[in-house]
């Protein structure tokens, strides 16, 4: 992820099994022109993957927590789901609401004045994975219906989840297209999304 205020960049090292409690994941930070500036920006993580900045703190998610960890000091603060399933993408909201999708569990969790809760739990997510949000909509990078291990019987597809109802939408059609991973938005090409399994930009 992008730090504007400093122009660098943050990027998660799951560093083994994504699904591991290992202890060897950590956070790298570079400069924009791919330089380390520390390899080991912060150590002693599990397998981190999604990441959020909202003012001074990076948000990480971390298999089965969110860290939250300060960018002028590194302290960090663990806020730990007892059943989460599997955490991947986090993403912030303007007033510093956090959202993090959980893949095993078909969850949206929220961090909101530092208690985590169940935002949305449905089977319509599809094993949610990226996270966008864009005006009162969460976007959500479906991976698709799981049969076994990260195996799909349906690939995912977009779909949008509006912030005050909850309610889920169709996205430009209901069309599987991938096992879909990270998405952004560019204001030049619209949305790009991931697809980890076939490794294409659509």
């Amino acid at each position: 992820i992008y730090d504007k205020q400093t122009n660098s960049i943050y990027i998660s090292n799951i560093n083994g099994d994504p699904l591991k409690l290992d202890n060897n994941g950590y956070i790298s930070k570079i400069s924009v022109d791919g330089k380390i500036i520390e390899k080991k920006w912060v150590s002693d993580l599990d397998a981190p993957k999604g990441l959020a900045l909202f003012k001074n703190d990076l948000y990480v998610a971390d298999v089965n927590k969110i860290w939250k960890i300060s960018l002028k000091n590194k302290n960090r603060i663990k806020y730990k789901i007892n059943d989460a399933g599997f955490l991947n993408d986090i993403v912030s909201n303007k007033n510093g609401e956090i959202y993090a999708s959980d893949m095993f569990k078909n969850r949206i969790y929220r961090l909101k004045n530092n208690k985590i809760s169940i935002w949305k739990q449905s089977k319509l997510l599809e094993s949610p994975n990226g996270l966008l949000i864009e005006g009162n909509n969460l976007i959500v990078a479906c991976w698709g219906k799981i049969k076994q291990g990260f195996k799909t019987e349906v690939k995912g597809k977009l779909i949008k989840v509006n912030l005050n109802s909850r309610q889920i939408k169709k996205f430009f059609s209901t069309r599987p297209i991938g096992n879909l991973d990270g998405i952004v938005f560019n204001k030049n090409n619209g949305y790009l999304v991931t697809d980890w399994i076939e490794g294409k930009l659509y």
